[in-house]
Parts: C-alpha cells; sequence; structure tokens
C-alpha cells in the first residue's frame, strides 16, 4: 500500500508527510520513511507499535535520521478527527485488520470524508481490505467489499481497486482514491532507495502491469455512521479465521480465552 508514492499529483511537494492508520509490523510505514518521509502512526494497540520496533526494526521516534513526527496510541477514527490537522497529509494508509474482523466506524462516509479532509488538495488516500472468505470484506465478490467502494466513491472523485494476485479470489485488495484529475495514474519510472531490494523491485514491476479490479456496485449504497452494515456481514469472516487460528493453535488456552 506504500505505492501510494507512485500515485501522479498535480504539484511537486518537499517535505512528504503521511498518517499511516493501523500499523501492522510497519512494512509500509518503515518504507516511506526509508523513502524520507515524514511518517505519523496511529494504531490502537501499544504492543503491536512495540514489537514493530523490538521485532521488525521499526525506527523508534526521533532516535534516528528515520523519524516520525507523531505516534498516537489510540483509535484512529479519533485522531482524524479530533487531532489530525486539515490539510496536512500527502498520503494516508488505512490498514486495519485483525482477527477476520474490521471496525465498521473506520469505513463509513463520515469518516472518510475526515480524512479528506485532513488530505492535501492532490493528496491520496490507499485502503487495504483482505480477504479470508466470500462474506469477507477482502473477497472481490463480496457484498461488504463493494459497500466499502461505494462508500469510498460517495466521499473520492477517483476510486480504483487492485488485487494482490490476479486471478486468485481470497486475498489483499488495495483501493487507492484522490479528490483530484480525472483518473489515477501510477509513474513508476521514479527511483527510491527502495529499489535496491530485489523481491520490492519484482512486487514494484509486477504491481504496473496488473489489471484493474472492476467491481458491479449496482444496488450496493454507502456506509455511513446511522446505517452501518459492516459488522453484521463480517461475521461468517470472524468465525472462519477463529476455526483457522484453532487449527494453527489447537491447545492455545490463551486464544482460546481471548476470543
Amino acid at each position: 500500500m506504500d505505492f501510494v508514492r507512485y500515485v501522479k499529483r498535480e504539484l511537486v511537494h518537499q517535505n512528504i508527510a503521511a498518517l499511516q492508520i493501523g500499523l501492522g509490523i510497519g512494512v509500509s510505514a518503515k518504507t516511506l520513511l526509508d523513502s524520507g518521509f515524514e511518517v505519523d502512526i496511529a494504531e490502537i494497540d501499544p504492543v503491536i507499535y512495540d514489537y514493530a520496533i523490538k521485532y521488525f526494526n521499526l525506527p523508534q521516534p526521533r532516535n534516528s535520521t528515520l523519524t516520525f513526527t507523531l505516534v498516537f496510541i489510540g483509535d484512529g477514527r479519533y485522531f482524524v478527527e479530533k487531532i489530525a490537522s486539515n490539510p496536512s497529509y500527502d498520503y494516508v494508509l488505512h490498514d486495519i485488520f485483525t482477527g477476520g474482523y474490521v471496525e465498521p466506524s473506520l469505513f463509513s462516509v463520515e469518516f472518510f470524508t475526515a480524512i479528506k479532509r485532513i488530505l492535501k488538495p492532490d493528496g491520496v488516500l490507499a485502503v487495504v481490505i483482505i480477504s479470508v472468505t466470500q462474506n469477507y470484506v477482502g473477497h472481490p465478490a463480496s457484498i461488504a467489499t463493494k459497500t466499502v467502494v461505494a462508500t469510498l466513491k460517495k466521499v473520492f472523485k477517483n476510486v480504483v481497486c487492485y488485487l494482490e494476485i490476479p486471478g486468485e479470489s481470497e486475498q489483499n485488495i488495495t483501493i487507492y482514491a484522490t479528490s483530484f484529475g480525472d483518473e489515477i495514474e501510477f509513474d513508476f519510472k521514479q527511483n527510491d532507495i527502495n529499489l535496491k531490494d530485489e523481491m520490492y523491485l519484482r512486487t514494484r514491476k509486477s504491481f504496473s502491469t496488473q489489471p484493474r479490479l472492476e467491481l458491479d456496485l449496482n444496488g450496493v449504497g454507502p456506509i455511513s455512521d446511522n446505517v452501518n452494515p459492516l459488522k453484521a456481514l463480517q461475521y461468517p469472516s470472524a468465525v472462519a479465521h477463529w476455526k483457522i487460528v484453532r487449527k494453527v493453535f489447537p491447545n492455545s488456552l490463551l486464544w482460546t480465552e481471548y476470543f
């Protein structure tokens, strides 16, 4: 999802700033840092942030030449609506999957509108949704996936979707959204430090030739704070995820108690 920086923009910007909502192991945040961008993080779980530093080489704030402006441990929606200034970000990365479930309030028209407010006029939003079953948000045929895309189209002028592995039905889907220009285009001619990584180079080359995912949104409405079907739509995926982990950790008392 850090390919947001390859989206063609209207202006040439200095001091590029990005916001990562949902850190994971910190791969995208570190990639943007390696590219010389300032990166803010909003992560609800302090353990995830600590582990990203301890086990996955995420730099600590202001302890190296790779710096974060801010690390916010708490609700990403609260950060966007109450703390972030507008418009302040070139890129927002939205990646909040956890346990076969995503928080429905982070996919509403109201929240995406708040993200649009903190983006610069030619800023770019990237949203990752992850597939587990046909009913899950990330499955290209699922109603949940279509409602997320319909919601983004309600807020942003241009919205495009890409499958991580074309031809596979259960996988990551990355959605890019902008409010400028007539369409979203990528410029893969530019160089960056990550091209020293052979795997990254192969991934970038593969992405540059991928067809976009086209979804039939006929009859699909957007998600709002008042009408949000995402929780119910995700129930089968949460159960499927639970069953998968029970197979991987059959004797894990911790997992059983946690869920």
